[in-house]
């Protein structure tokens, strides 16, 4: 892939999904989010690193055995568009507004 103006390979279009899938399991905003809404998943896998934890459980969620299987168009795809779609709504809305 050719580099974009920041300098960074392109992405190709079908994995754009997966590399958002993993730029949010690192994010620990994500974590606190997971920790909260799908609680008994998260802490149900206590002995793995928060970013393997998200990992884990976006490949539960998404009904996939590998990120790299959330492509567009999919199953795979449309639950892992609700789910970062619940983020952004949960990370960006005041809890009193809510």
């Amino acid at each position: 892939p050719l580099p974009n103006k920041a300098g960074r390979a392109k992405v190709a279009p079908e994995k754009r999904l997966a590399q958002r899938a993993g730029m949010l399991c690192a994010d620990p905003m994500f974590h606190l989010f997971l920790s909260e809404k799908h609680r008994s998943s998260w802490y149900g896998n206590d002995d793995l690193k928060d970013g393997e934890r998200a990992a884990e459980l976006v490949r539960f969620l998404c009904h996939v055995d590998s990120r790299s299987e959330i492509i567009p168009g999919t199953p795979a795809a449309d639950k892992f568009d609700k789910l970062y779609s619940l983020f952004i709504a949960w990370r960006d809305i005041p809890a009193e507004v809510a």
